[in-house]
């Protein structure tokens, strides 16, 4: 029988990009985070304001972007944060302090296989 591992991530915070807002696919992520512990998507969290690359070129976009969802995110406690878009990952990581793992990463880890020696 195949064990797997419980690595819970607990309490998340997830971010829905602009293109999954677009195609109405954000459920799919939340749904997503869900398998792996209890996932929210903070207040504001719409548009990070990243754009590709713009955003680490003009960080000022992605600060007025994130606003409303950096006050939902200091207002809740999360131990994970986790979207779908490296970049948009690298703004939110940039305005929040907060470090986001790609939703793929977090998949890997929740069905990796118990190794036993």
């Amino acid at each position: 029988m195949d064990e797997r591992r419980d690595d819970r991530a607990g309490d998340m915070g997830v971010h829905p990009t602009c293109s999954m807002h677009h195609m109405g696919i954000s459920d799919s992520l939340l749904a997503l985070a869900n398998a792996s512990g209890e996932a929210n998507v903070p207040e504001g969290a719409t548009c990070c304001g990243t754009a590709d690359d713009r955003g680490l070129f003009h960080p000022e976009l992605v600060e007025s972007a994130t606003r409303e969802e950096r006050a939902s995110l200091n207002a809740e406690h999360f131990d994970a944060f986790v979207s779908d878009n490296r970049t948009c990952e690298m703004g939110l990581e940039m305005m929040t302090g907060r470090t986001y793992d790609s939703i793929a990463v977090l998949l890997e880890r929740a069905s990796r296989p118990v190794v036993t020696p």
